[in-house]
């Protein structure tokens, strides 16, 4: 028999954004192995079916989707009390009524506030509990509160996966290293690949990211400005289906990522250099570990951003042939082994 993973969490498509393209990545790699139940919540916006049910050769996927207790907005936007107050106990009594029927080997948290809930029902149900971390958290900078919270809640857990070595770093001071798994994402290349066409009759030029002043758009804004130059086409994307993103990069040359934050792996720069983009980003977080073998990450400025433009101008290509063979050994959905290997082996 396969073995039966819990997956919680409150990120999931059709909801936007890096987080749930991950989720939706990881049902995908499972489930061909795997009996996999994913608890999560209705979209911010419209509603999906409460409930789905798929099988496979060897596996299985099934969908609960469940309501908010009050209304919520349409951005995450970092770890929040108010967010843990809405979504933990919704997802604690829901995950509850779930591991008292299914017998799962293994819960598998997606964030901290997930985290908690697994902690919970790892005490009541004794299942071995995973959680991985989509993001950096800088705990030097938080509260005595805070990182007692965080160092409780992880040292319950099994296997803690991280985005790279800044993840691990992140948190290397609060639980045993021999805890932490170290991945790295990845994206379906049958998908997100180059286009048969590129035309060059104006560089475009994409930023692509959520509505909230720490991702940057302004300085790229800033940035257009200052070349002010009607060779470029400056596209700027904040919600977009997960269908749309291949063909978005497809038609564009540039991607720029100023993130203003300690941002972890972003699925960004997986996605644009997969479909052999040029990449340019901040040298916020993670962000220089994801493309030191590619580019240079810079000071998030205006001014930094259109010169960097104006230089990957000068060296462009129909396709960046050396972005698109990074992509293809350190973004391939081999990356998933991770945390397949840590199923099985469990």
């Amino acid at each position: 028999m396969p073995r039966k993973i819990l997956i919680i969490t409150p990120f999931h498509l059709p909801n936007i954004g890096g987080a749930e393209s991950f989720v939706d990545g990881l049902e995908e790699a499972a489930k061909k192995w795997f009996d996999v139940t994913t608890l999560t919540f209705q979209p911010f916006e419209g509603k999906a079916q409460k409930y789905e049910e798929y099988y496979y050769k060897r596996g299985s996927l099934r969908i609960h989707r469940i309501g908010w207790p009050i209304r919520h907005g349409r951005l995450w936007q970092g770890f929040g009390l108010i967010n843990a107050l809405i979504i933990a106990p919704r997802l604690a009594i829901n995950a509850s009524l779930l591991a008292l029927h299914g017998k799962y080997d293994i819960v598998h948290a997606q964030g901290l506030i997930s985290a908690f809930v697994g902690v919970w029902l790892k005490k009541i149900f004794k299942i071995k509990l995973f959680v991985t971390l989509l993001a950096l958290y800088d705990f030097n900078e938080r509260t005595r509160v805070f990182k007692w919270l965080v160092r409780f809640t992880l040292r319950q857990c099994d296997t803690i996966f991280v985005e790279g070595k800044n993840g691990r770093k992140d948190i290397e001071k609060l639980v045993s290293k021999k805890k932490i798994v170290i991945f790295n994402h990845w994206v379906n290349q049958d998908i997100f690949k180059p286009g048969t066409v590129r035309c060059f009759d104006k560089i475009r030029v994409l930023y692509i990211g959520r509505a909230i002043p720490i991702k940057g758009r302004h300085i790229i804004e800033g940035a257009e400005r200052l070349l002010n130059n009607p060779k470029y086409e400056f596209t700027y994307v904040e919600n977009t289906p997960f269908k749309d993103l291949p063909k978005l990069y497809q038609d564009h040359h540039i991607v720029c990522v100023p993130s203003l934050y300690s941002e972890g792996y972003s699925r960004v720069v997986a996605e644009a250099v997969s479909c052999g983009c040029h990449v340019i980003s901040s040298n916020r977080g993670s962000l220089p570990e994801m493309i030191e073998m590619i580019g240079e990450a810079i000071e998030p400025t205006a001014r930094n951003f259109a010169k960097q433009i104006e230089y990957e101008t000068t060296i462009l290509q129909c396709i960046d042939e050396v972005s698109l063979g990074f992509a293809k050994d350190n973004f391939n959905q081999n990356n998933s082994r991770a945390f397949l290997n840590e199923y099985t082996n469990a």
